[in-house]
């Protein structure tokens, strides 16, 4: 998966031209391993009118390197054209990670997200919503709102791979908070032989 970065690389180093969204593939493949080159190419992605895509790349690296504040400002007035619904609710998606996982506020992200619901009536984006929800609550400290919402995704139909995984992976932790470790052992076991070595699905995970 991280051909795209050495291709950018080349490309980079003999002058030619490069893609936005291979600047964004390539930011993409050094998220929470290379600070310094994750930021450089999402800001060039920007620059050259990658769009949402690179500012959330953008602010995910900088929520990483614990610099949630200026991921949060970045994210409150983006410097980008929201041009559709979707590229609203990944930013509002990414605005409730930054919450939740760089600023400790994991109730307040789940409610972001909660508002959000009422901005689509497509099924596959609410399931990824409520998927997204379930960690937030968690987090929050809201174990039993979590656990409802981790069983919700399961149940869903309209749910992606990605979203059952990512619900099964809250509930490994909540399994495990509510004293059921053989549970939570098995689950996480099943969980991460799903997820696969590269974790295309969920690369954080990985």
């Amino acid at each position: 998966r991280h051909d795209i970065l050495r291709v950018v690389g080349w490309r980079d180093a003999a002058g030619v031209a490069i893609d936005p969204a291979a600047l964004v593939a390539a930011a993409r493949c050094c998220v929470g391993i290379d600070a310094a080159q994750a930021a450089t190419l999402a800001r060039r992605a920007l620059d050259a009118g990658a769009g949402v895509d690179a500012l959330i790349v953008l602010a995910e690296q900088l929520m990483l390197s614990r610099r949630a504040e200026e991921a949060a400002a970045l994210l409150e007035e983006p410097p980008v054209t929201i041009g559709s619904t979707e590229e609203r609710i990944a930013i509002a998606t990414m605005q409730a990670n930054n919450l939740t996982f760089g600023l400790g506020r994991g109730l307040g992200a789940a409610a972001l997200l909660d508002s959000v619901l009422d901005e689509t009536s497509e099924p596959t984006l609410q399931a990824m919503l409520r998927s997204q929800t379930a960690p937030m609550l968690l987090f929050g400290g809201d174990v039993q709102a979590a656990a409802s919402a981790t069983a919700g995704v399961v149940a869903d139909a309209a749910a992606t791979r990605a979203d059952v995984l990512r619900a099964q992976i809250t509930q490994v932790a909540i399994d495990a908070i509510r004293g059921r470790p053989v549970t939570a052992a098995r689950l996480a076991s099943e969980t991460f032989v799903a997820i696969g070595a590269g974790g295309a699905e969920l690369p954080m995970a990985s």
